[in-house]
């Protein structure tokens, strides 16, 4: 559950801090003081979509930080081990939104991408907000809120990718079926590239001792006159210049110290230095006659080199690619070759493959029509009921499942289609045909109810979603909610008094009247929540029969 969130400098939030236990947690205020911060910041820690707009005016960034409690057999506590981000059981997360730079994110104090944070937000929160029954008309939320209810979303998804394995095999056959020509005329252009490639033969590590050959040939002469060059001016002894080499010098150097070694002990260790630097210059001589003798070029041998680096280059610009991946090209056609060849091995083993593909596709969609039956007639009888207790006496709900008139699909055999009869008598017929507005957010409350007693987050946020009802339907709205926060932890907006009275615990958001305005949250002690609740009771003019009904609805919740 939710423990407590701290926002600072988000939108006209300067610092809110926010303590959270179990049950039912309400939040109320008038229009306008800011009540849907609360659910955007909190949204955003879990990771969903925010931009800089949200950072408050004049201020660097925003930040928001939450702290999660998990018992032993949560699904995060898994999923925090699997991702290595688990930190002695605890959930803490992190957002910071600089005003001009993207969003940074943060589980456990170690940095995340957002998907991540949202992947974890959505085992931690389920947040219902106020335009969901709008949503409810539409056909494949219908779906998706019935497969969710019978928890049948892992066996439809697998339905989902064994129609696409399917249909993908079935239009590659039907490609081979019906690309015949177009098979003849590209294996003329294989056999073209392949004899060209095929008589150039590339190696697969050939190129690099190509090009580094090349380089070696193509700087000979350089070689030769440097290494001429150092001989020179080390011996002398490969030119006529008498000027002393560095021999000269080391003999004249040895000789001049050898002359003062008994009067210079130190003199002798400098002999000895010049004796080793002999043998180096030497063993220098030796290894220069050596790159003197490798860099004598074969004109033959450069031209070979030069037609083999030349026709690297060349063919790899003609097919696309690089010198070294010709030897992969020439593979690559190969292959295709021998499949382009062969087209009825491949149509055989296409037309096994959708049979296989279909076969599992049947028997999966069998298995996800049953569940969504079972948990039609469930949802359809809990709605009908909770239909009955908001207000709305003799209507029926009914989640009908309709086969496909086109056949097998993407979403299984059947389409999802809610229907309700409002008035006895009268036949049903969609959502989107015989519900008012009102009726509709009131079927829409009921099945978000339903729905969340089979989820498996421990927070549930509901943002207005009693919008809509008022009167005795308000007091059974506010009792569901109480009836649902005995075994999941609630925290509802709401502007319905008889909601609000049925909290375990009351916070209600004020915005300054100051220049610099912003929004504050608070928790409300006993008399305070009276007032409150009479100000949504009776409006701004609060009185002693609205406080006396405020008290009122508290004692009786």
């Amino acid at each position: 559950m939710l423990e407590w969130i701290d926002i600072k400098d988000f939108v006209i939030a300067k610092h809110v801090e926010l303590e959270f236990a179990d049950g039912l947690s309400v939040i109320t205020g008038e229009t306008g003081a800011g009540k849907s911060i609360f659910i955007n910041a909190l949204s955003a820690v879990l990771g969903n979509r925010v931009d800089s707009h949200a950072v408050r005016h004049g201020c660097d960034k925003a930040e928001i930080q939450a702290s999660f409690a998990l018992d032993a057999k949560h699904k995060a506590l898994d999923w925090l081990k699997a991702n290595e981000l688990d930190e002695d059981d605890q959930c803490l997360l992190r957002r910071v939104i600089p005003a001009d730079k993207s969003s940074r994110a943060f589980i456990n104090g170690r940095a995340v991408s957002a998907t991540v944070m949202r992947e974890l937000g959505t085992l931690l929160v389920d947040i219902h907000g106020q335009h969901e029954h709008q949503s409810l008309l539409k056909p494949e939320v219908q779906q998706t809120l019935l497969d969710h209810y019978g928890q049948c979303r892992p066996l439809a998804n697998e339905v989902k990718a064994q129609f696409k394995a399917w249909q993908s095999a079935q239009q590659t056959l039907d490609t081979l079926n019906t690309q015949e020509q177009d098979i003849k005329d590209r294996l003329e252009l294989i056999d073209f590239q392949l004899n060209e490639l095929q008589s150039f033969a590339p190696e697969e590590d050939e190129w690099a001792n190509v090009e580094q050959n090349h380089k070696q040939l193509h700087h000979a002469a350089d070689v030769q006159n440097a290494a001429q060059q150092a001989l020179l001016s080390m011996s002398g002894s490969t030119d006529t210049d008498d000027a002393p080499n560095a021999l000269d010098h080391i003999n004249l150097a040895r000789h001049k110290l050898e002359s003062i070694k008994e009067y210079a002990p130190l003199a002798d260790n400098a002999v000895n230095l010049l004796n080793q630097a002999e043998t180096l210059i030497n063993e220098a001589q030796q290894d220069i006659d050596r790159v003197i003798d490798d860099s004598q070029t074969d004109p033959e041998q450069l031209d070979n080199i030069e037609a083999r680096y030349s026709l690297y280059h060349h063919l790899a610009r003609k097919y696309q690619t690089t010198p070294e991946q010709l030897f992969f090209k020439l593979s690559s056609l190969q292959q295709e070759r021998e499949r382009l060849t062969n087209p009825e091995a491949e149509k055989t083993a296409l037309q096994k493959q959708i049979e296989q593909c279909a076969a599992t596709y049947k028997k999966q969609a069998s298995s996800l029509s049953k569940a969504r039956k079972k948990a039609a007639k469930v949802l359809s009888k809990g709605v009908s009921e909770s239909m009955q207790e908001l207000g709305m006496q003799g209507g029926e709900f009914d989640a009908v499942l309709e086969s496909n008139s086109t056949g097998a699909s993407s979403n299984g055999d059947e389409t999802v289609s809610f229907k309700v009869m409002t008035n006895p008598g009268f036949p049903a017929q969609a959502l989107s045909k015989i519900a008012s507005g009102g009726e509709l957010s009131r079927i829409s409350l009921a099945i978000q109810v339903l729905l969340a007693e089979v989820n498996t987050v421990t927070s549930l946020v509901f943002d207005e979603v009693d919008v809509g009802v008022g009167g005795q339907t308000a007091a059974i709205v506010g009792k569901l909610l109480k009836k649902l926060a005995a075994h999941s932890q609630i925290l509802c907006i709401t502007h319905l008094p008889q909601v609000a009275a049925r909290g375990d615990a009351h916070y209600q958001v004020v915005k300054s009247s100051q220049d610099d305005a912003q929004a504050v949250i608070e928790a409300l002690s006993f008399d305070k929540r009276v007032s409150e609740i009479a100000r949504m009771v009776g409006g701004e003019h609060i009185t002693d029969e609205s406080l006396a009904h405020a008290k009122n609805l508290i004692e009786a919740a």
